[in-house]
């Protein structure tokens, strides 16, 4: 029994499963590399300027999703942390909205993938 899995063929001619390291990094690569398939750049859709020549697409998604958190934002992160949400427990030593942006901006690949917040744990 064991062995090799078969691929399935894909659903939509031209598609493909891409394997991606669970890094952390995973959701903002996918992304990255869906809107690189039709020759975009989705921090760039996204009006998400290069800070510098050695930042990559990962980083700049990062930092667009963590602009977008305020006050309110980390209200709600704070009452799901406090309600005891597991995917919230990133929350633990983040006193205000600007820690969290710090936080939200640190890349997996880069830190480890139990150092940065995973999108999957706010969905």
């Amino acid at each position: 029994m064991g062995g090799a899995r078969k691929r399935k063929a894909p659903l939509i001619e031209d598609c493909a499963v891409v394997p991606l390291p669970q890094d952390g990094d995973c959701f903002y690569k996918c992304i990255a590399r869906a809107y690189a398939s039709a020759g975009l750049s989705a921090s760039d859709e996204a009006n998400e300027i290069m800070l510098n020549d050695k930042e990559n697409e990962v980083k700049r998604l990062r930092r667009c999703v963590s602009r977008r958190v305020d006050d309110g934002v980390f209200a709600q992160f704070a009452v799901a942390h406090q309600a005891g949400l597991d995917d919230y427990a990133f929350m633990r030593r983040l006193p205000d909205a600007a820690a969290l942006r710090a936080k939200l901006c640190v890349s997996g690949a880069e830190s480890g993938a139990t150092r940065c917040v995973w999108a999957n744990e706010f969905e």
